[in-house]
């Protein structure tokens, strides 16, 4: 072989490599994104598995009927809910955009007048000056919001199309995913994913559970002390408590500026009613739950969520506590378990199986 050849196929090799690799880091934030859209899809199939289970146990419908049929469920209650509260939310909604505006100066205000200057008063000032962007500006926040509603609904439609799928046929797609296991490995494939599904599915009810009760509570709390736009806000806090810890710090922000509108004793009235729901929350309501569903550490939680938020956006900040689900069940049962052999519980382990 000629000597000259060896050289330059070696540095051919490396350009490859070298390309290849460049490639994967710089499709990786879009790999990343898809495998977030597959996960919520996931979510929402685990979802309407939850819900189709008492028409295959106590009905006796086969999968492919229940599932669709739970669907049609779901689908019928946000119908009802647009039917009997669409009406008075979107109002109270309105109400909320328009009043917040007014909340800022009324904050600015009493910033002032206690003393508080600098990049705090200047940041409320910005947000509610008057003056509004020119032509160019305009145009471009309008083509990016367009841009960004029409992503997300067509991430939302593929979540909900591939939900529905997964739902109703999960089995090709479990086998796809054992079949890339060593064989002698596959068992323990099998049970790592029913293990995943279970934990996921207890995680799910635990949370829209405690979300009903934050957002019953917040509502009562909200209405013993005479807040406008009740309904509107304690929703907000309800669907907000999805995302734990920040979730609820920023439902309770507009209430507190609403409030601040009426006086700054409704303000401080509408900060003890949020901080009550909390500590309820987090002493009571959550620890029940928990019992019953699955228990995630307060700081792996927080970090991830920051993470995520700081990664890939509202997405990532949404998907943050299920992925740590995820993450924290695989280091146990991967780790802990099979190289430690530590017989930690599991996350969700001590529910019963699921159909």
């Amino acid at each position: 072989m000629d000597p000259d050849v060896l050289p330059t196929r070696k540095i051919v090799i490396a350009a490859t490599a070298f390309g290849v690799a460049f490639g994967l880091v710089a499709l990786a934030p879009f790999v990343f994104r898809v495998l977030l859209v597959v996960f919520a899809a996931v979510l929402f199939a685990i979802l309407l598995n939850g819900m189709s289970l008492p028409l295959r146990r106590f009905v006796g419908l086969k999968r492919v009927w229940s599932v669709p049929l739970a669907a049609l469920l779901l689908i019928g209650l946000f119908a009802l809910f647009a039917v009997l509260g669409g009406p008075a939310f979107g109002e109270q909604l309105k109400q909320l955009v328009e009043r917040l505006p007014e909340s800022m100066g009324r904050l600015r205000e009493l910033l002032q007048s206690i003393g508080v200057h600098g990049l705090m008063t200047d940041w409320v000032e910005t947000s509610t000056e008057g003056g509004g962007p020119d032509a160019s500006t305009l145009l471009k926040g309008i083509s990016g919001f367009f841009s960004t509603a029409v992503g997300a609904l067509t991430n939302m439609a593929l979540v909900l199309i591939v939900g529905l799928y997964l739902a109703i046929n999960p089995d090709p797609y479990l086998r796809a995913i054992v079949r890339l296991t060593p064989p002698r490995g596959r068992a323990r494939a099998e049970e790592i994913l029913a293990q995943l599904s279970q934990s996921l599915h207890w995680w799910f009810a635990g949370q829209l559970s405690s979300m009903a009760v934050v957002g019953v509570l917040t509502g009562i709390g909200l209405w013993l002390i005479d807040m406008p736009l009740v309904f509107a806000l304690a929703l907000i806090a309800g669907l907000f408590g999805f995302v734990p810890y920040i979730g609820p710090i920023a439902a309770a922000v507009p209430a507190v500026l609403i409030g601040l509108a009426q006086s700054p004793v409704m303000a401080l009235y509408a900060v003890l009613v949020y901080v009550v729901v909390q500590i309820m929350e987090g002493n009571f309501i959550t620890p029940f739950i928990q019992e019953r569903a699955v228990a995630l550490p307060p700081a792996a939680l927080l970090v991830g969520q920051v993470l995520m938020g700081v990664l890939f956006g509202l997405a990532g900040l949404l998907l943050a506590t299920p992925l740590a689900v995820v993450a924290i069940l695989l280091v146990q049962m991967l780790y802990v378990h099979q190289v430690l052999k530590d017989p930690v519980p599991l996350l969700g382990a001590s529910h019963g199986e699921e159909d």
